[in-house]
């Protein structure tokens, strides 16, 4: 903050911010920070994002001035796991917290994380420092991983609702790997939710050129269980241009027992692949 309370400047941002939703600034004070969000597009949205975090995670000294991104985030990820798990330090460093089975912190954590990466970049174009980037790198690898953890733990769960939520977090994964991508696939060929099967068709968009996740889709095109999950993957393999998934339309768009809205799809999908090959 500056000398005169009526004003502040943007760098002030990281410690006034927490003061202001603690509720330690005084009228004027408050006054100063509502006059310089409205005129600060860069604060106000960073603001936002940083407000997100906090409210995550829960904890008031997330952003305490002088401790750096990563140590503040880190430090919040250990208290919300060790207070809400009940894991003490000790059962800690034996057994990380990014190893163990999703529960109502990670969710908050994950959301929390996502947010500081966001509000790190915006930060780091405030005001720029190698070192912050550096640390928005690394959040941006721990919330990866945290993603891909909770992906594979909660999609085997017996609840829809907790499968639909990994695929969810799936689709949010950049670089996926195998084995999100197998559980991606085996939930597209064989999960008894339809809503869940359509989620993993869409989380498995990300990965063109797949040659696995071509023949899961071609395979799924010609499962008749659910006509609403082969029209979805139907336009998934138009989407892709996948010209190796013409025969299989063909014998779709054939099959007197498929059903007519499926047979119509696969047809004008047909048409789409050979117009994209022009």
């Amino acid at each position: 903050m500056t000398n005169d309370s009526s004003t502040f400047a943007c760098g002030d941002l990281e410690q006034v911010l927490p003061a202001a939703w603690k509720g330690e600034l005084g009228r004027q004070e408050l006054d100063a920070l509502e006059q310089h969000l409205a005129s600060c597009g860069q604060c106000r949205a960073l603001a936002t994002g940083l407000e997100d975090a906090w409210m995550s995670v829960g904890l008031d000294d997330v952003m305490g001035p002088g401790a750096d991104l990563r140590a503040r985030v880190m430090r919040a990820a250990d208290l919300a796991f060790h207070d809400r798990a009940g894991v003490t330090p000790a059962a800690a460093a034996a057994a990380s917290p990014r190893h163990a089975a999703p529960s109502s912190s990670w969710w908050k954590l994950a959301a929390a994380a996502a947010a500081f990466v966001v509000v790190g970049v915006g930060i780091g174009r405030a005001w720029p420092d190698t070192q912050l980037q550096q640390e928005v790198s690394f959040l941006r690898d721990e919330l990866r991983s945290v993603r891909h953890v909770m992906t594979l733990s909660l999609i085997q769960q017996a609840s829809a609702t907790e499968r639909l939520q990994a695929v969810a977090t799936a689709a949010l994964i950049d670089r996926p790997d195998a084995q999100v991508r197998d559980a991606l696939l085996e939930a597209l060929a064989g999960d008894g939710n339809v809503n869940v099967r359509l989620a993993a068709i869409d989380a498995l968009r990300g990965l063109a050129g797949d040659p696995r996740v071509s023949a899961q889709l071609i395979a799924s095109a010609r499962d008749r269980n659910s006509p609403m999950v082969q029209v979805a993957v139907i336009d998934a393999l138009v989407e892709r241009r996948d010209r190796s998934a013409a025969p299989a339309l063909r014998a779709i768009a054939d099959d007197s027992e498929a059903a007519t809205a499926v047979r119509e799809r696969a047809r004008w999908a047909i048409g789409q692949l050979q117009a994209s090959a022009i």
